[in-house]
């Protein structure tokens, strides 16, 4: 077609190179000219009937689907009103909003759903990805809105916004069409479009969706809204959901803290770039000995590239944000991730368990916690020994707290206990012999050896000072 057009340009030059009149030439010209106006008029008119046709099935897609929020809470003395677009994520009665609130603070919610009015009780938030559930009981036709199960990826893709325009404005829908730019600078979740204005009458909880009219993002609840890619969230969205049908609490349960057993740090970009390493990785530390991580097959150095097969985005601290909003840590939960091993992928399922508690014991006559030293100890405190018997915590007034001439406390936290009046301290139960033989002689001041860095002290407590 270019190259057609391109010889009807060069065709009254030719005609005039060869002796034909001006008038002749003129005449091809104006020809010419009526033919590019008519295949422009008839292009753009095709774009606009397609565009028509797309935002019409759109709407027919979303019928249902979406709902009209408002909120009223109290926040810092003062009451305010806020309207969101409810998405529905579930026929139960389950809406999806944008919420960085604290439940506390809300005095109730009202929900439109085909013009007509209900209550709403706020049931769930995620303070981690800032989303909100709201339920609501209606005899109303609802349906649940489609999340795409890929992320939107090519520049120039066309992409649409809707959302409820509210009370107002007779709960009309609204609806515009753009394209996707690609994702902002350093900021996995944040998308880029064309030609849409987020602040022209939509409201936080816009719906953007693809040509097939599944979810692809969402307005988020901002002053300086931007869109959410949905598919960053869509794992901790449908876990949420799955947690309030099956009325699971939300918080961690109660019995102690999820636990993996690993650590990590991520790559300096520039380190990344010199060893040709993926920026966008996050690097294992150290694995524990019999932890989770070490019965999932994780290892020491390698690059974790992927959560639950979704690739890690950014780089130095920014990588981490991401990693952290993809871990999901519960006790019972299984987590994937990809490592590049040996230059190779190796995708690893790990299961989170209860965090292991420390051994510990409190005596009253010193004035001290102690606990054992556990690999997680060892490398989270910087301890330099890798067994042993470490102070964990001094009470206040007791003869650990007792004070130097320089102000400063003769025992400190993190200490770590190597013997007491000559007698070698390696166990709790070297602890607790040492302990009874001091009772038994009744003792009022006692040696105790202790390494402190990598510096050996000798401390003497006087056990006078013990509380009654």
């Amino acid at each position: 077609m270019n190259l057609l057009i391109l010889s009807f340009l060069n065709m009254p030059i030719l005609l005039q190179a060869n002796g034909v009149k001006m008038k002749y030439i003129k005449l091809v010209g104006l020809l010419l000219l009526l033919i590019l106006s008519n295949n422009f008029i008839y292009s753009k008119s095709k774009k606009i009937k397609d565009s028509v046709s797309a935002i019409k099935n759109i709407t027919k897609k979303l019928k249902h689907k979406t709902v009209f929020v408002n909120l009223k809470l109290d926040f810092r003395k003062k009451t305010y009103q806020l309207k969101y677009n409810g998405i529905i994520v579930d026929k139960s009665g389950l809406i999806l909003i944008p919420f960085s609130y604290k439940k506390d603070d809300i005095r109730n919610i009202q929900i439109w759903i085909n013009e007509i009015e209900h209550t709403g009780k706020m049931v769930q938030i995620n303070k981690q990805i800032k989303m909100a559930l709201i339920k609501v009981k209606s005899n109303e036709i609802i349906k649940q809105i489609e999340f795409s199960k890929t992320p939107i990826k090519n520049a120039g893709e066309p992409i649409f916004i809707q959302s409820n325009s509210g009370d107002e404005n007779l709960f009309r829908p609204l609806i515009d069409i753009g394209m996707f730019m690609g994702y902002k600078f350093l900021k996995i979740d944040e998308m880029l479009t064309s030609d849409i204005n987020i602040f022209n009458g939509f409201l936080p909880g816009s719906t953007i969706l693809n040509l097939n009219g599944k979810l692809v993002g969402i307005t988020n609840d901002s002053r300086k809204r931007g869109i959410l890619a949905i598919y960053d969230l869509r794992k901790k969205i449908s876990k949420m959901i799955s947690k309030q049908m099956n009325k699971e609490k939300t918080k961690l349960k109660k019995d102690g803290k999820p636990y993996l057993g690993f650590m990590r740090k991520t790559i300096n970009k520039n380190y990344a770039d010199y060893m040709d390493l993926p920026k966008s990785s996050i690097l294992v530390t150290k694995v524990f000995q019999n932890s989770p991580a070490q019965k999932g097959g994780l290892k020491d150095n390698d690059l974790i590239i992927a959560v639950d097969e979704i690739p890690l985005q950014g780089y130095n601290y920014n990588v981490e944000k991401h990693f952290m909003k993809l871990f999901d840590p519960e006790i019972g939960n299984m987590i994937s991730f990809t490592v590049l091993r040996n230059g190779k992928n190796k995708k690893l399922i790990l299961k989170f368990i209860k965090k292991p508690e420390p051994v510990e014991l409190k005596t009253d006559s010193l004035g001290l916690t102690i606990a054992e030293i556990r690999p997680v100890d060892y490398y989270s405190y910087e301890l330099f020994n890798k067994t042993g018997l470490y102070i964990k915590k001094i009470e206040p007034g007791s003869p650990a707290a007792t004070s130097s001439d320089f102000g400063s406390t003769l025992l400190n936290r993190m200490d770590i206990i190597l013997n007491i009046d000559n007698q070698k301290i390696e166990t709790m139960k070297d602890f607790k012999v040492a302990l009874k033989a001091i009772k038994k002689k009744n003792k009022k001041v006692i040696l105790i050896k202790i390494l402190r860095g990598i510096s050996t002290n000798f401390v003497a407590l006087n056990l006078n000072l013990a509380k009654e």
